[in-house]
């Protein structure tokens, strides 16, 4: 998107000069004239036609930039390798679950064995966090269809932990708390129901978490051979 944006102001960049300098051109005023003339006939003009081509232009070129943009963030395309990305973590979502869980019964991510395994899934969020963050790269409507439901309770139950990696690494995973906000946004819009209300119990995140491991207990089963 960012290649196409670029592309396009290089060829807008002169245009807008054109137009201008043609503008300067028609607008200037002209010398007194010591005798009468007959009046021009302004809409002859060749300097006005070409300004009326290079504004048509500008036009289309905008108007195939926005439709460029539009197609691209509600593209399904990149969504379902999202998808289809995540669903492959199935060994990094299991271990994740059972870190979140773990806080959950103690309460402190310090007392939590092996708490960098909830990393990974950290980690694909900050992605998703970072491509709805920049250029708009990605749809706020498509992302909550797809991850809203798994996003709210990694993110909710992890939000202590990655506080703490925050105080001495500011860069860490700092996408994930926007991504989180713009989902939430659009499902209380979807609800109609403030941020606030949305926010799941202890009771739902572990029920959320239980059925994160149960799914992964079935993949496993069904298909043994999947990953050594």
């Amino acid at each position: 998107m960012q290649f196409c944006l670029e592309n396009s102001l290089l060829v807008a960049v002169p245009i807008l000069l054109l137009l201008f300098t043609i503008a300067a051109r028609l607008f200037q005023k002209e010398p007194a004239q010591t005798t009468p003339q007959r009046a021009p006939q302004w809409w002859l003009d060749p300097w006005l036609i070409v300004f009326i081509v290079a504004l048509f232009l500008i036009a289309w070129l905008f108007l195939h930039l926005w439709f460029q943009y539009k197609n691209t963030i509600f593209s399904p395309e990149w969504p379902f390798k999202f998808q289809e990305s995540f669903d492959n973590l199935e060994d990094e979502r299991h271990e994740a679950a059972q870190r979140c869980l773990e806080f959950l019964n103690k309460g402190d991510w310090s007392k939590v064995d092996r708490a960098d395994g909830v990393d990974p899934i950290l980690d694909f969020f900050e992605d998703l966090g970072f491509y709805i963050g920049n250029w708009g790269f990605l749809c706020e409507e498509t992302l909550h269809h797809h991850f809203y439901h798994w996003a709210r309770a990694y993110l909710q139950v992890t939000d202590d932990y990655r506080k703490e990696k925050g105080r001495t690494d500011p860069a860490c995973w700092n996408h994930c708390q926007s991504l989180l906000d713009k989902l939430s946004e659009v499902e209380s819009l979807l609800r109609n129901r403030p941020i606030a209300e949305l926010l799941l119990s202890k009771q739902m995140l572990e029920s959320y978490l239980k059925e994160e491991l149960k799914l992964n207990d079935s993949r496993a089963i069904s298909n043994p051979g999947a990953k050594p």
